[in-house]
């Protein structure tokens, strides 16, 4: 059976970029937007492919209970450790936290956060625990998030 791999075409700036971000020794923020079905998604799981550590898709009117539901799984397939669905995203960026001290190497982690605006609705409290998780992984090992 033949596996294909796709390349990604006519996005060199944006690729530059990113290598920019990799090679950084600060941490860094990215965020990506433009119109829909364009290939950002797209872009971002090739070219981190390697680095990678977690992957968050946002559930479009999701409500608090499955957007912390589906962190839970999103966290489970890659840390493959088995633990209680977080109750807060406070608690969820506690435990990916964690998950992300066991990640072994040298090079930049990478935490992929895939339609941000759904995770983050009224009151959910998500950009405030994101601002949190964010000001504590400033002072040590930081990931590059996205």
């Amino acid at each position: 059976m033949a596996t294909y791999t796709m390349r990604i075409i006519g996005r060199e700036k944006e690729i530059q970029k990113l290598d920019s971000l990799l090679e950084s020794k600060e941490a860094d923020f990215l965020a990506i937007y433009g119109r829909r079905r364009i290939g950002k998604t797209f872009l971002i799981e090739q070219h981190f492919k390697k680095q990678l550590c977690f992957q968050l898709v946002g559930q479009k009117d999701g409500t608090l209970r499955e957007q912390l539901s589906n962190f839970d799984h999103a966290l489970g397939k890659r840390s493959r450790k088995k633990r209680h669905c977080p109750g807060s995203w406070q608690e969820a960026f506690q435990q990916l936290e964690a998950h992300l001290r066991t990640v072994s190497g040298k090079s930049k982690r990478v935490v992929f956060l895939d339609e941000l605006p759904w995770l983050a609705s009224p009151r959910s409290r998500f950009l405030q625990a994101l601002d949190h998780f964010w000001n504590r992984s400033q002072k040590g090992d930081v990931p590059l998030l996205l």
